[in-house]
């Protein structure tokens, strides 16, 4: 999640880190399992629950673990896609 010149890492453990990188940064790191779906948030395809139309023109992914992230307009094409195409 991005936090200003920072990054919040949530971690599967539950645990949160700061890092002193941008989302463009980060990504460009990350390996392919993970997708933008929005322009604050990075997200690990695997732990992905579902996907899908929130209400009011919004879109939302469901974590595994209960958390929802929004999801961009534009990213949610994408995101359909590669499920689309198998992760």
């Amino acid at each position: 999640k991005a936090a200003g010149v920072y990054v919040e890492i949530h971690l599967a453990d539950g645990k949160v880190e700061i890092l002193e990188k941008t989302m463009d940064r980060l990504e460009q790191t990350l390996p392919v399992d993970f997708i933008r779906v929005h322009r604050s948030y990075l997200v690990d395809v695997n732990r992905i629950n579902s996907y899908g139309h929130a209400g009011g023109g919004n879109y939302r992914v469901i974590l595994k673990n209960g958390l929802e992230i929004p999801v961009s307009r534009l990213k949610y094409k994408e995101l359909q896609e590669r499920f689309e195409m198998g992760k």
